[in-house]
C-alpha cells in the first residue's frame, strides 16, 4: 500500500464495514416478528446521518430528510442504506490521502457554520453507527438466539496462514 492511499484505503474498509453491519442488522431485523418501533428508528437514523453527510461531503448541503425518525419501513431503510453507500462509494473512490485532509465546511441543521476534516466525518460517521448498532442489540435482545456479532474485526479476519487484507 503507498502512502498516497494508506488512509483512503483506511477510510473504504471502514465503510466496507459500516455497510456490511448495517446491512446485516436490517436483514436480520426483516426476518424478525414484532420489531419494535424504536428499533426502526434508531436504524432509520444511522441511514439518515449517512445521507446527511455524504450530501455534505458532496457539497450538496443539508438534504431535507428528518434525521432522528424519518419513517421508513425496513424494506426502504435496505434500499437507502444501498444507495448511500454506493454513493459514498462513489464519493471516497478517487480521493487522495491529501483529499481526506481537506476541511469540509456546511450549516448545521440549526443554521450555525462550522468545517471538519473530511477524515473527521468519515472516521465518525461509522463510529456513530456501531454506537447506535449497540443500542439496536441492546432494545433485539430478547428476539435474538444468539447475540450479534457485528464487529469490524469480523470482516478482517483470516486464516493464519493466508495474507492479511
Amino acid at each position: 500500500m503507498s502512502s498516497s492511499t494508506e488512509m483512503r484505503e483506511h477510510v473504504q474498509r471502514l465503510f466496507f464495514y459500516d455497510r456490511w453491519a448495517n446491512a446485516s442488522l436490517l436483514q436480520l431485523m426483516a426476518g424478525m416478528d414484532g420489531v419494535p418501533e424504536t428499533a426502526v428508528e434508531r436504524m432509520n437514523h444511522i441511514i439518515a446521518a449517512l445521507e446527511l453527510w455524504c450530501s455534505r461531503c458532496s457539497g450538496r448541503g443539508n438534504p431535507p430528510t428528518d434525521l432522528f425518525a424519518p419513517g421508513w419501513t425496513i424494506e426502504q431503510s435496505t434500499q437507502r442504506l444501498g444507495r448511500v453507500h454506493d454513493d459514498w462509494t462513489t464519493l471516497l473512490a478517487p480521493l487522495s490521502d491529501a483529499d481526506l485532509f481537506a476541511p469540509v465546511h456546511w450549516t448545521r441543521l440549526d443554521g450555525g457554520d462550522y468545517q471538519a476534516l473530511l477524515r473527521d466525518i468519515t472516521t465518525q460517521l461509522p463510529l456513530h453507527a456501531a454506537y447506535h448498532r449497540g443500542q439496536l442489540s441492546l432494545m433485539l435482545k430478547d428476539k435474538l438466539e444468539e447475540p450479534l456479532d457485528l464487529d469490524y474485526i469480523f470482516t478482517t479476519w483470516q486464516p493464519a496462514e493466508s495474507t492479511p487484507v
